[in-house]
């Protein structure tokens, strides 16, 4: 409080009592948080369904929290509610359906930076010293001073999306420190400095029991099944595997939120995203327009690319396909025409993968 004081006398002018708190914390004096408008807000279903397809509910349950946040309501009924961070999601799935994804376009959507999900791939932090990456050293040991990764990063961008990919993955000591993450909304480093974490979104992602679900899958138990089934795993996880129940406390069972599998519909949607900036690159580094025709010729493309894509892979699989039968090919078509390059051309592509043709008109 006195250092608050201190730095309120430095003020040319007076300034209100949350934006000194936020200056004295940040080095920030608004907050993206404000400046969310409620119109904005109320859109953020339809803004994330534009880029994570076919995740109808695990969308409007990441809504609801980000509702919850907006209106000041986050961890209120907590001791310590006002430290908490704003919201904390476990998303759990097959791979490929949008997890990840959700998470960018959340950071791209409330902060308007893609950049401000700061991701940690947690299979990297698989090893019980593997503590000191994310909080520095402790004092005489090699790399004190450089802090800790996690640390370091929140410090740096506090009003972010922490992204922590693949959760399981990591040391059973690593997840401790999220303990008092989740409880008070801070975690102090090697150096003795406390971060804060109270503006931030936190977000685990899993693909814990995605062996089985994909049995269930083939067996075409409900998606209802399904889902219960993942949070089934992972509550079984932390409280027999990790005997961590109250981590899993910390998070609440309400905040497990399941993926579904996707279906070709989605896969295709996917496809017709992903061909746009294929088209893009093409434009601003050669100057070639990329014309597959008409809408008719188009989705001939994308109905071929969704039949040789295993639907159990999700998107993943479906740019893997893409980047194997249509950019390769336009790759070494480009390499073979280098010299007729000339900007202001037209690549069309006739007829059907991987035997399209590509021609530059």
């Amino acid at each position: 409080m006195a250092s608050i004081a201190r730095l309120s006398q430095q003020m040319e002018l007076a300034v209100p009592s949350h934006e000194l708190l936020l200056f004295y914390r940040y080095g920030e004096r608004t907050s993206p948080w404000q400046q969310l408008s409620h119109e904005k807000v109320l859109r953020i279903g339809e803004s994330v369904r534009r880029r994570v397809k076919g995740q109808k509910e695990a969308i409007a349950r990441v809504s609801r929290v980000v509702h919850r946040a907006f209106t000041g309501l986050s961890g209120v009924t907590h001791s310590s509610g006002a430290n908490k961070p704003k919201g904390c999601l476990f998303l759990v799935g097959p791979t490929g359906v949008g997890k990840t994804e959700l998470a960018k376009s959340m950071a791209q959507f409330l902060f308007q930076e893609e950049s401000r999900c700061i991701r940690f791939d947690m299979s990297e932090y698989n090893h019980d010293h593997s503590d000191q990456r994310l909080i520095g050293a402790p004092p005489g040991y090699v790399g004190h001073e450089a802090g800790g990764q996690l640390t370091n990063a929140i410090r740096q961008q506090p009003f972010s999306v922490l992204l922590f990919d693949e959760i399981e993955k990591a040391h059973g000591r690593i997840l401790d420190k999220f303990l008092q993450i989740l409880e008070d909304g801070r975690l102090t480093d090697g150096m003795g400095r406390t971060t804060q974490f109270s503006e931030a979104m936190i977000l685990f992602t899993s693909n814990i029991g995605a062996e089985q679900a994909t049995e269930l899958y083939r067996k075409k138990e409900s998606v209802e099944t399904i889902r219960n089934f993942f949070v089934e795993q992972v509550v079984a996880y932390f409280r027999k595997t990790l005997q961590r129940p109250e981590l899993l406390n910390r998070i609440g069972l309400d905040n497990i939120i399941p993926f579904d599998f996707m279906n070709q519909s989605q896969l295709r949607e996917i496809a017709r995203l992903k061909l746009e900036p294929l088209g893009e690159q093409l434009l601003k580094r050669h100057g070639v327009i990329l014309d597959f025709g008409n809408e008719s010729q188009k989705n001939a493309i994308l109905d071929d690319l969704v039949a040789q894509c295993d639907v159990l892979q999700g998107g993943r699989g479906m740019v893997a396909q893409i980047d194997t039968l249509l950019t390769d090919p336009l790759a070494e078509f480009l390499v073979e025409n280098w010299k007729s390059l000339t900007g202001r051309q037209t690549l069309t592509v006739q007829g059907l993968l991987p035997k399209a043709k590509f021609h530059l008109v």
